[in-house]
């Protein structure tokens, strides 16, 4: 369980945030990387309309692949109760699970042979939507506390038939979202959040990637 608080920034700031986060030793751990997410949601988009609605008590399932490497797809099942989260994640081989169909680009500038998603989850959930962004990974000394920089993020429609999951044209997010993220016990220094949060004149967001 761990808490998440999202913020809107400016795009142009993502540069000034991470020198912020390093000058105030909080440490880049990863490479950057591309995160794809394919969200799934029933005929009356229930599971979007709690999200927006921020209802206490909701969940998000999506099946998401890191930079171009399919192979390794994961089945995320995400439920939140206010700030609190759990996940429960589940590999999948995109080329033996039940019920796949293959993915295909109306731009055909991000085709990927051999990409397959499952065509229905839990007999009722199929791919409504498609978010890409680059994401950058930052920990705090005691490595508790994560910081998450999200940016170059677009959304594409996502329709199924009977033979294929057809993916749309991209759409683009305008800001970029910095994400908190830390465990229920910890308590992070606000005064390196507040000082964040004033520098950069952050939004609270319950943006979902």
């Amino acid at each position: 369980m761990r808490y998440e608080k999202k913020y809107e920034i400016n795009s142009g700031y993502i540069n000034a945030v991470s020198s912020f986060l390093i000058v105030n030793l909080i440490k880049e751990i990863y490479q950057k990387r591309e995160v794809n997410s394919f969200y799934y949601d029933n005929k009356d988009l229930n599971l979007f309309t709690e999200s927006k609605k921020g209802t206490k008590q909701r969940k998000k399932i999506r099946v998401r692949y890191y930079n171009q490497n399919h192979d390794e797809l994961f089945l995320e099942n995400k439920l939140k109760n206010d700030e609190i989260n759990w996940k429960r994640y589940n590999s999948l081989n995109s080329k033996l699970n039940e019920n796949i169909l293959p993915v295909r680009y109306l731009d055909k500038t991000n085709n990927i042979k051999d990409l397959y998603l499952p065509s229905i989850i839990n007999n009722q959930f199929k791919p409504k939507l498609l978010i890409s962004y680059t994401r950058r990974y930052f920990n705090t000394l005691d490595k508790e506390l994560r910081i998450t920089l999200d940016y170059r993020i677009s959304f594409r429609k996502v329709e199924k038939s009977s033979e294929r999951i057809l993916v749309g044209y991209p759409k683009k997010l305008e800001h970029s979202i910095i994400e908190l993220k830390f465990k229920r016990k910890y308590i992070p220094k606000y005064e390196v959040i507040e000082k964040l949060t004033n520098e950069f004149s952050l939004i609270d967001t319950r943006s979902s990637k």
